[in-house]
């Protein structure tokens, strides 16, 4: 019979035996031994001399047994499966070409924890039942030790024995020949006499159920047989948990512009599970995201472009901003952050738009790159470092994925590089909320500049409180900031701008402006209600206007200084020295209303007493009286109250106002300064300018001055004694004055008594 029956029939009657019993080949002494090989393989075969005879005998009995083929022993998900180990199946990647040596035979060690190949292989062992289900999560680990390196070295979990490119699920861990397509080569490759663990995510190359663990030694060279030796051990396939990112997001309504309406964010948990390679050929799959238990964390390893589908498109707009921490472990090329529309990066098409918004946090000088918004300041190894830029000033749309880059590629070794992102968040800036009308009003904060002469160079904002209620204004800047569109403010006879301004660093030129455009040239409607700039003011609404040094209140009747419709409010700290930093002012409180009297032409008439005629006591006496009278139901204001029932401008004209009601209160019992001193206007000049015998004389002023102690004793502490008209009293803002003593009448080298030690005056 031919040598393949005699095998055959070898193979038949030994799968009996040993369901049955145990045997034992016996061949008689006087019969020549056939060499035997490879009987513990899948195909034990016997070769005989060309000619030979043989007789076989097949003796049963327990004495003599077999030992069958040892099954190779995983651990999946903490579980020991036992893998069969015969028999395996060819691995193949045309059905044109048998790429597996029959001749050579996978060796299980005795503990069935490892398995050896050696000689040229293509062999695939049969998982038991249906097979293994690559879920999120599935990590391959394995040991693997190379003797002899051959053409290359690689193990599989397959659904089919048919090896493509189309769906590569094999791992390459050492190799002389490179390029195989179908191939996956990991980054770190072991040499011979080392053996190296691997933890391999599945999960990132592919999904689904496996049914084969193939072991591939692809040797084409002399020694086909023999060569390549290398061993697989401690085999064990396990799901990860991978936990989900969260971030914090603006909650996506949409209004005017198809901005975010303004509201509270909310934390949006994006699943990591599905992990997309952003720009394919920058990516290397073997260091997935590892995201921590609470969520807050994302720790890259290796060369890393990691996109992660939001669950809802996140809408970038001019108010967005980000901020996160970033921590760096150990440094590589460039470490970034991205949002983008799709998975195309840059230089995979040229429309770097596709790249939509990414900002670097650390990367080496010579890898600057041009296309990605760099923050400062850049992260050093070891540091933490926190981040919180404006971002809607660089990139707006639709983002449908949070990218995480580290790129590491000219070092060679791409699983070099560390870091951590966490505490994510895209925010928005708060709008500004004006009170138009009685009515709440939100400003979109899309800040943009406000000139045409270029005033505006720095890329500075002013920041607007939490509430809406205040926005603040440091260094040198120009910024508008547009009304909605239904509520833009048409200026009528009684349209009142008020605000509160406080200034914390004066600076040239502090202003708050209404316009119908950007275009300062087109006609002033900015006031300044602080600096100390006196000169080239332009179109600057001063005059008449209160200046402040703190703090002030303003109402501003609009009509008298311009009109029309006004569809932007601005706000300048106009800065021009060497320091552009400097200068800081705080407006609050910003209302526009209509300004009517609900006092004026009532029939009721009222009067009041005051135990001092000031501003504030008067102002006070007009709200009770706004509380008693009809019509004025509603109205709390009596500063707008006076600017509409005076007909004036602003708060500092009602304040004149004020002055002249005091006044004409007191003018039955007021005394003329020149009555009080006896003398012609003249000399009341000269004496509040220092001279006259009332300054000079030494010796007494019982003569000249006699009036004084009467008028004191009879009249000054009880009345009221007018200023006289003098210029040193001309522009007096705090309305105060103090008299200054530099000698003592009573001795030319005796100190003045009750007087300050300082006394400084300028004569113009």
């Amino acid at each position: 019979r031919s040598r393949r029956a005699q095998v055959g029939l070898w193979a038949r009657v030994a799968k009996s035996a040993a369901s049955s019993g145990s045997f034992s080949p016996l061949f008689p002494p006087q019969v020549p031994l056939p060499e035997i090989a490879n009987v513990s393989g899948r195909n034990p075969k016997m070769k005989f001399e060309h000619g030979a005879a043989v007789a076989i005998c097949l003796v049963f009995g327990p004495a003599a047994a077999l030992a069958q083929q040892q099954d190779l022993t995983i651990t999946v998900d903490g579980m020991p499966v036992v893998v069969p180990s015969s028999p395996p199946v060819d691995i193949w990647i045309s059905r044109e070409f048998d790429q597996d040596t029959r001749d050579n035979s996978l060796i299980v060690s005795e503990d069935g924890s490892s398995v050896e190949v050696n000689g040229n292989q293509w062999k695939g062992l049969t998982l038991p039942g249906d097979g293994i289900d690559i879920v999120n999560g599935t990590t391959f680990e394995l040991d693997f030790s190379l003797v002899e390196k051959r053409d290359f070295h690689s193990i599989c979990l397959m659904d089919t024995p048919n090896v493509t490119s189309d769906d590569k699920r094999c791992f390459v861990m050492s190799h002389t020949q490179s390029g195989v397509s179908q191939m996956h080569y990991l980054q770190k490759q072991t040499a011979e006499g080392e053996t190296r663990h691997y933890s391999i995510p599945l999960w990132m190359y592919y999904t689904g159920n496996v049914k084969y663990l193939t072991f591939i030694l692809d040797n084409d060279t002399s020694d086909k047989p023999t060569g390549g030796k290398c061993s697989y051990g401690n085999i064990e396939i396990k799901t990860v948990p991978q936990y989900d990112l969260l971030i914090e997001e603006p909650n996506n309504g949409v209004a005017e512009s198809g901005r975010a309406l303004q509201s509270e964010t909310f934390i949006e948990s994006i699943p990591t599970g599905k992990q997309f390679s952003y720009a394919r050929n920058q990516d290397t799959r073997e260091h997935p995201l590892v995201i921590s238990a609470d969520g807050m964390e994302a720790h890259l390893k290796g060369n890393t472009w990691r996109a992660l589908e939001l669950p809802s498109p996140l809408e970038l707009n001019y108010a967005s901003e980000l901020s996160f921490d970033f921590t760096l472990h150990e440094h590589v090329e460039v470490h970034s952050i991205c949002f983008d529309n799709d998975l195309i990066g840059y230089g995979e098409s040229n429309n770097k738009d596709n790249l939509k918004c990414c900002f670097t946090v650390a990367n080496y000088p010579s890898e600057a790159w041009s296309w990605m918004y760099h923050l400062e300041p850049k992260t050093q190894e070891g540091e933490t470092n926190h981040y919180h830029y404006h971002i809607g000033t660089k990139c707006r749309g639709t983002m449908n994925y949070l990218v995480l880059v580290q790129d590491i590629d000219n070092g060679g070794d791409r699983t070099l590089g560390n870091s951590t992102f966490s505490n994510i968040a895209v925010t928005e800036l708060p709008d500004l909320i004006v009170e138009i009308n009685g009515v709440d009003t939100p400003i979109f904060n899309h800040q943009q500049y406000y000139e045409s002469t270029h005033q505006d160079r720095d890329s500075k904002w002013m920041t607007v409180s939490d509430d809406g209620k205040s926005i603040t204004t440091e260094g040198n800047l120009w910024k508008a900031m547009k009304l909605p569109s239904d509520s833009k403010i048409t200026i009528t006879d009684d349209t009142v701008l008020e605000f509160e301004v406080n200034i914390t660093e004066m600076t040239e030129i502090h202003s708050i402006c209404l316009d119908e455009d950007r275009d300062i040239d087109n006609g002033s409607c900015c006031f300044m209600v602080s600096g100390y700039q006196t000169n080239e003011l332009g179109d600057q609404i001063y005059q008449g206007i209160e200046y402040t040094y703190d703090y002030n209140k303003y109402q501003i009747r609009l009509s008298e200084f311009f009109s029309g419709t006004m569809e932007y409010f601005a706000f300048l700290n106009d800065n021009d020295s060497s320091d552009r930093t400097t200068g800081s002012a705080t407006y609050s409180n910003i209302k526009v209303y209509e300004a009517t009297s609900c006092l004026k032409g009532t029939t009721t008439n009222f009067e009041f007493s005051v135990p001092e005629c000031t501003a504030e006591a008067f102002v006070d006496k007009i709200s009770e009286q706004m509380s008693v009278t009809e019509g004025c139901d509603g109205e709390s204001d009596p500063w707008a109250e006076l600017i509409a029932f005076f007909g004036v401008t602003h708060r500092s004209q009602v304040k004149e106002k004020i002055g002249e009601i005091c006044t004409s209160a007191h003018i039955s019992v007021s005394l003329p300064f020149d009555q009080v001193t006896g003398q012609e206007d003249q000399f009341s000049q000269e004496y509040l300018d220092g001279g006259t015998v009332w300054n000079y004389h030494v010796d007494g002023l019982d003569q000249e001055a006699g009036r004084l102690p009467l008028i004191k004793s009879n009249f000054a502490e009880t009345g009221v004694i007018s200023l006289p008209d003098a210029h040193n009293f001309h522009g007096c803002e705090l309305r105060t004055a103090m008299c200054c003593y530099v000698a003592s009448r009573k001795a030319v080298d005796m100190e003045p008594e009750d007087n300050s030690d300082a006394c400084y005056m300028d004569f113009k």
